[in-house]
């Protein structure tokens, strides 16, 4: 991420120790990287947990959306009732003292990485669209590694692994067409204005968002970027241990269970915003990038059963039952209004090739 933040089309956001946090909209200012993001989490739905409040998970409501056995089960919707039981970060004069004690090595990593990015040669201009040309230094690989115990383990590591990579390859066909994409931190859904607050139904838990990239327009529109990395290795079933690629590609549409996630951005993000990108990259086929059209109407049931899991689940409540909404008033119609805009409002934005998505050169795939 530290390269990515060199490039000098990318607005990276300042090392933490230069935050002076004073209002919620200063939370929006903190590296997703560094510790004071973690710990504005604290008593807060983030939006990757939106999709647990709402029960898509759950095996009922999973079974109707058609959301695989793999990422079916109760255990999120548990995880974010933990959320809810934190108390709220209130004293944001704890997020400066942190930031005096823990951040000089962040400062450091800044130092030196513009190198990578050199100016192309008139002569390539029309080879690759790629702003600039990325020459990494050359460091050697660290021995051993993490040991993952799962599949699921492995997959999340190469999603962490890829996401300045997709940013960079969305950035580089954004800026072609005249966008800004900028680092993105913590978007409380308080730093809002009064007037916006006031429209949202009642009794809604503290909300943060955190897309992976904010991509402003020349119009003054705004868009959050949500990346996708799918990681090309699965479990083997032939009797002796080996490494295969498996790589079916980018998925062609946004799945239903990523909808509630992108509406929690736009939200957060606010009256200018109306649509979200997202990405869905794969590690040798290229990658989908898709536009998600918002639908004022869909974003109050989801708002409306986010503010009834607060309510019954919320600070010093118990933790939800399986199927927790499952037969509730109106639940039909939010997984239907859900369904829809994963099958109706969703464009392809465009496809990227695998040779226009900007990597360091023979990068392996095992390490």
């Amino acid at each position: 991420m530290a390269e990515l933040r060199a490039h000098p089309a990318f607005v990276a956001l300042p090392p933490a120790h230069r935050v002076l946090p004073a209002t919620a909209s200063d939370l929006r200012l903190y590296r997703q990287d560094s510790d004071q993001w973690w710990a504005c989490h604290a008593g807060r739905i983030s939006t990757s947990a939106c999709a647990a409040c709402l029960g898509v998970y759950e095996e009922r409501s999973a079974k109707e959306l058609g959301v695989p056995p793999s990422l079916r089960g109760h255990g999120k919707a548990l995880d974010a009732h933990a959320r809810l039981q934190a108390p709220l970060l209130a004293d944001y004069a704890l997020l400066r003292d942190a930031a005096g004690k823990v951040d000089s090595a962040s400062a450091d990593a800044d130092d030196g990485h513009g190198a990578v990015w050199r100016s192309r040669p008139a002569s390539s201009a029309g080879a690759v669209p790629f702003q600039r040309e990325y020459v990494p230094r050359r460091s050697r690989r660290a021995e051993g590694g993490t040991p993952y115990r799962t599949v699921g383990q492995v997959r999340m590591a190469w999603g962490n692994a890829q996401e300045a990579t997709s940013v960079l390859a969305a950035a580089n066909y954004l800026w072609a067409r005249n966008a800004t994409v900028e680092e993105a931190g913590l978007q409380p859904l308080e730093a809002l204005p009064e007037s916006v607050l006031a429209a949202l139904p009642p009794g809604l838990p503290p909300i943060g968002a955190s897309p992976d990239a904010i991509v402003r327009w020349p119009d003054g529109s705004v868009e959050p970027f949500e990346a996708k990395n799918h990681a090309p290795f699965a479990t083997c079933r032939a009797p002796q241990p080996c490494f295969e690629v498996r790589d079916p590609g980018p998925f062609d549409g946004v799945a239903v269970w990523h909808v509630p996630q992108l509406y929690l951005h736009m939200l957060c993000l606010g009256e200018a915003c109306s649509s979200a990108l997202f990405l869905s990259c794969s590690a040798t086929k290229g990658a989908n990038l898709f536009r998600l059209r918002r639908d004022t109407q869909l974003q109050g049931l989801v708002l409306k059963f986010v503010a009834r899991f607060a309510d019954r689940h919320g600070a010093g409540q118990p933790p939800p039952p399986p199927d927790h909404f499952w037969g509730c008033r109106e639940y039909a119609s939010l997984l239907e209004g859900l369904s829809r805009a994963s099958r109706e409002a969703v464009e392809l934005v465009a496809h990227i090739p695998h040779a226009e998505i900007q990597r360091g050169p023979e990068a392996p795939l095992f390490l």
